[in-house]
């Protein structure tokens, strides 16, 4: 009863968190960028996407499983409200949503991840130490490849140079993006300086990939659309997709790079300066110059207006993989943070909540998993060049360890003297 009890609490968050994220237009695409209608493979980030739709209706079928639906019928309710949703959304409700087929796929496969979540859960939770020892260094070794993959996809494409050289490209507008509305004097990467006086972004090509690169540009005005719009764009001959750029995002300036991520259809994460262009007009006369730098271990974004000035950095660590898998929160969102803490918990509580219930070995197994883990992300930095974790990640991984360690010790279930009466063999007195 108490499970069955549970089950519906999660069915209605559950329900609302879809309906949320499906049905209401707070992440639409402008018109121009919408992919083809029930496609498959849905644009650069079918990955992102993907593992985005089988997280969110994971707990639906969590749900369900915990309300004694069999697994057949929680897989069919799983499929048909996802073909509601993309059929709502090839209505047009809400506008500018794209319905696909992918979608659809990815939401059924999660709503039977929940249900193999719920069984895997049934079997290890209550079993024996040396199956708690086992989870504890299993989920030590899929946490490190995790965080091994994010560092990898985080850093630079095989091939990128420390030099390149650069030319103007010959697309006049930004594939993909269409026109800059604003006024831009000049641009400038890596040294390559271009005189523009006119609308219209600065499009540069460049025959190698860099490793790191510096853009800057010079502008008055604004352009009025609220999506992401390029200002300068840097990318390879014969390749629409940017290597990096800087854009307009409704009234924040962006700094944009792709690397490996964008190449296994992951979402590269972005850095954002929110207000640069607030209170700014189409015809404003005010110089902006924005400088943007992308090195394999950050994004470095700069605005100075003649009244302000503002600038911000991102590290590009292996914690950030949560940046990599979700579409709806960014690292410049203020629930930013509580990602970053949910997805460090995800790396380093099963492990120490498994090691603190592997009996006589929990000491054994605790330090290696921990050792295990740790040395991974320490090792990391140096041989992928991102960003090393920073105090704060390692605080709250230590917290977390601790904290989980200590609830599933104190949880663990102990034989009281009844049943230690009737496990003492006979005539042991």
């Amino acid at each position: 009863m108490r499970s069955r009890a549970v089950g519906r609490l999660w069915l209605v968050l559950s329900s609302t968190l879809i309906v949320a994220a499906t049905l209401l237009p707070f992440s639409a695409l402008r018109s121009g960028r919408l992919p083809p209608a029930w496609c498959v493979a849905c644009g650069g980030l079918w990955l992102t996407d993907a593992i985005s739709n089988c997280v969110l209706f994971a707990p639906l079928g969590i749900a369900l499983t915990l309300c004694n639906v069999r697994w057949p019928r929680t897989v069919a309710i799983a499929f048909a409200s996802s073909c509601i949703v993309e059929t709502m959304q090839y209505l047009g409700l809400p506008p500018s949503r794209s319905a696909a087929l992918a979608d659809v796929i990815a939401n059924t496969f999660g709503g039977l991840a929940g249900v193999w979540l719920v069984a895997a859960a049934q079997q290890v939770i209550p079993k024996s130490a040396r199956t708690a020892a086992t989870l504890s260094l299993t989920w030590a070794a899929l946490a490190s490849l995790v965080c091994t993959l994010t560092a990898v996809a985080l850093g630079p494409r095989s091939g990128a140079t420390d030099s390149g050289r650069y030319e103007r490209s010959p697309y006049r507008r930004t594939p993909n993006f269409g026109w800059y509305g604003g006024q831009i004097d000049s641009a400038s990467v890596d040294g390559f300086v271009t005189a523009h006086v006119g609308g219209g972004p600065v499009v540069v090509q460049t025959p190698l990939e860099p490793r790191a690169v510096a853009l800057s540009v010079r502008l008055r005005g604004r352009d009025p659309d609220r999506a992401t719009v390029p200002m300068v764009f840097v990318h390879r001959p014969g390749d629409s997709s940017a290597v990096v750029f800087l854009a307009q995002h409704d009234g924040a300036a962006e700094l944009v790079a792709t690397r490996r991520a964008w190449d296994w259809g992951l979402a590269m994460p972005l850095l954002r300066l929110p207000g640069v262009f607030d209170g700014r007009t189409a015809t404003e006369r005010r110089v902006l110059r924005v400088w943007g730098r992308s090195a394999p271990d950050r994004l470095e974004l700069r605005a100075e207006s003649d009244d302000a000035g503002r600038s911000a950095t991102l590290w590009l660590s292996p914690s950030l993989g949560w940046s990599l898998i979700q579409n709806l929160i960014s690292v410049s969102s203020p629930f930013a943070s509580l990602a970053r803490w949910s997805w460090l918990a995800l790396l380093v509580c099963p492990l120490a909540g498994g090691g603190a219930q592997a009996g006589k070995l929990r000491v054994t197994v605790l330090v290696s998993s921990a050792m295990m883990l740790s040395g991974t992300l320490l090792a990391l930095p140096t041989l992928t060049s991102v960003a090393r974790l920073n105090s704060a990640d390692w605080t709250t991984m230590v917290l977390l360890f601790g904290i989980a360690a200590a609830i599933s010790r104190g949880t663990t279930r102990r034989p009281n003297s009844k049943e230690i009466a009737l496990r003492r063999p006979v005539g042991s007195d």
